[in-house]
């Protein structure tokens, strides 16, 4: 077989396995049913519909891990001239590269990217330029307030964005640049810089 036949069919083979698990993740979507349990008594949507909301985090997780986990479970269980014929030259090929001095320039080049990113950031206060949202800064800066008062989420207080975006993430801020309330958006203008810098790095 010419090398870029071999090529082609070791990519259709490794998209096909990639669909199988996408296909196979989306079939079992709807399937994946954690039970319930309500011990702190707490009265909502969810609760009232006897729903876990564990199971969206359980169907994404089983929906993103499906298609590796098709290649690991080809590759544990094929011959050795398949094995070798979808995994050993792919491997030949990324070693050197381990090695070799780039990777480590790359790691460097994105650390200062980052760098500048949160520097540039923390310059663009996004609350002062569309001014303050009572009710969007309301829902993190009064969270924040109970779970720094030894109140226990979702037992004392509850909040609708999840426990980072809402309480942690204005006692974050906080922490790290006073109790002002532009300084959640410090925290945010952060961590969207360094997504950024990830995808630009990655």
């Amino acid at each position: 077989m010419s090398p870029n036949r071999g090529t082609a069919a070791r990519l259709g083979i490794m998209a096909a396995l990639f669909l199988l698990g996408i296909t196979v993740g989306t079939l079992a979507w709807d399937k994946i049913v954690l039970p319930f349990s309500n011990p702190w008594g707490v009265i909502g949507r969810m609760s009232l519909m006897g729903y876990n909301p564990a199971n969206n985090i359980a169907r994404f997780v089983v929906f993103v891990l499906l298609p590796s986990l098709s290649l690991v479970m080809v590759y544990l269980s094929a011959g050795k001239w398949l094995r070798d014929f979808l995994f050993s030259t792919a491997v030949h090929k990324v070693l050197p590269e381990v090695r070799s001095g780039p990777v480590r320039s790359g790691a460097r080049t994105m650390l200062l990217l980052i760098a500048f990113s949160v520097v540039v950031a923390l310059n663009s206060p996004v609350m002062m330029s569309h001014g303050i949202d009572p009710f969007h800064e309301g829902e993190t800066l009064g969270t924040s307030v109970s779970y720094m008062a030894g109140q226990v989420p979702y037992k004392d207080f509850i909040f609708a964005q999840g426990v980072y975006q809402d309480p942690l993430r204005a006692v974050l801020s906080f922490k790290l640049f006073g109790r002002v309330g532009i300084s959640v958006d410090d925290v945010l203008d952060v961590a969207s810089a360094i997504d950024e810098g990830k995808k630009y790095c990655g």
